[in-house]
């Protein structure tokens, strides 16, 4: 889901998904570095397969959630999906 899709679907201009693009980027950095928090800390607590985890449970939230983004015909709902997923 790139900025085709929100020009496609929401009729929006360049200048205006171009300002949603950082938000995108910068929900997928906080998204990264979360996940490495999280898969790091069920490693000290034992757990082997922690990144395997985190990895599987990451993806499967992330399509529930591009799948909402995608059916959705609201703009901020959509957004708030996108940001969620790191598309």
């Amino acid at each position: 889901m790139g900025p085709s899709y929100f020009k496609r679907t929401f009729g929006l201009s360049g200048a205006e998904v171009a300002a949603y693009t950082p938000l995108i980027g910068a929900a997928a950095f906080i998204g990264l570095i979360g996940g490495g928090f999280l898969a790091d800390r069920l490693l000290r607590r034992g757990i082997l397969a922690a990144r395997v985890h985190v990895t599987v449970w990451s993806f499967l939230a992330g399509g529930v959630v591009l799948g909402a983004a995608l059916l959705t015909t609201s703009l901020p709902v959509a957004i708030r999906c996108c940001l969620s997923v790191r598309c």
